[in-house]
């Protein structure tokens, strides 16, 4: 690629590779940024998501690109569609920004491209590589997070399995004339999966008391009110450990609790959460949430505070106390310190 420049002493400053990740394929745009800030698009791509596809978009960027400049590759964090690749670039020695999807979002309705599509995004991706210079560098995360990952996502699927096999076993127990045998069935899959729940949270805690840092994360983490180890684990893993995060807001953001006004002129919607981050977070939170402002007096006030405010509307304060123990995690995680009730008392 070597693009057409308009102005007699124009050059390019900086390229970039943006990459709209699926579960099947990659779709890619390189884009080169000149000095006179003009933005030079190539022709879009499309790889298949697996090594091949990999070797082969690597090949064709460092075809196209200009060798004495150097060259990112960036893509948003979708799900775990875009981990392998981003570890296999990381490997052979390419620079690899990873994105939060809103922020990528935010950029190209700044930019006036309000459409959505795969060969949009994968250009929006390209440009705000080159526009955007202060963008770390990302470095794969921790194996154990991956690890931990994996278990705790199994945790909150199997607890999801069981709550239906039991529903289903109740609604058998008082239907007429239940078949014996069916409930015995029933009675050992929920008997199975509870073995399973117990195995899978001993190989967690086992996991997590061998990387020394990490377990003293959690036990300071552990000491604030209603936050269990299972809910702690599962924030962490579900944010590589935070590796993505700079601040509060990018967090919030992540977990879906960034709060979208709807208001125009003199009207005045409900403002709700955006609900379009890890779910998984949330929902693991909202056990402690409930049970939060009955273990802390901090927590109660806040929480009484909100219900007073929307009566009609307790979930709102169970929303808002979610929030605050996803940046109570984050706040303990950072300072390396247990919880104090006091803190703010203090200071």
């Amino acid at each position: 690629m070597r693009p057409k420049l308009l102005m007699e002493n124009d050059y390019i400053l900086r390229q970039c590779v943006g990459i709209d990740v699926s579960k099947e394929t990659l779709v890619v745009t390189m884009c080169m940024f000149s000095f006179a800030e003009e933005a030079h698009n190539s022709d879009v791509k499309t790889f298949k998501n697996n090594k091949t596809g990999f070797n082969q978009l690597v090949k064709w960027s460092r075809k196209e690109a200009y060798t004495d400049k150097p060259l990112r590759y960036v893509m948003e964090a979708t799900g775990v569609y875009h981990e392998e690749l981003a570890n296999h670039l990381v490997k052979i020695g390419c620079t690899v920004i990873i994105m939060m999807p809103n922020k990528a979002r935010e950029f190209a309705i700044w930019e006036g491209m309000i459409s959505k599509n795969d060969t949009i995004d994968s250009r929006v991706l390209a440009l705000v590589g080159c526009v955007k210079r202060s963008m770390r560098p990302w470095q794969p995360s921790k194996e154990i997070y991956h690890e931990l990952r994996a278990m705790t996502r199994f945790a909150q699927d199997t607890k999801k399995l069981r709550l239906a096999l039991k529903n289903h076993l109740e609604a058998l127990e008082h239907s007429h004339q239940a078949e014996k045998s069916v409930v015995k069935h029933y009675e050992a899959m929920v008997s199975y999966l509870d073995k399973r729940l117990k195995m899978n949270l001993k190989n967690m805690k086992e996991k997590v008391a061998s990387d020394e840092a990490l377990n003293k994360k959690v036990e300071n983490i552990i000491t604030a009110p209603s936050l269990g180890f299972t809910s702690v684990i599962t924030v962490i893993a579900e944010t590589n450990g935070f590796a993505l995060i700079q601040n509060r807001k990018q967090l919030t953001s992540y977990a879906g609790f960034d709060v979208k006004d709807n208001q125009s002129g003199n009207v005045e919607g409900t403002s709700r959460i955006s609900k379009k981050g890890n779910s998984r977070i949330r929902a693991i939170l909202y056990m402690p949430a409930v049970q939060a402002q009955l273990r802390s007096k901090h927590l109660k006030e806040a929480y009484d505070r909100i219900v007073q405010k929307h009566p009609d509307k307790k979930m709102i304060a169970v929303t808002a106390m979610e929030r605050r123990l996803l940046l109570l995690i984050y706040a303990l995680w950072k300072s390396d310190k247990p919880y104090d009730e006091d803190h703010k008392k203090k200071k």
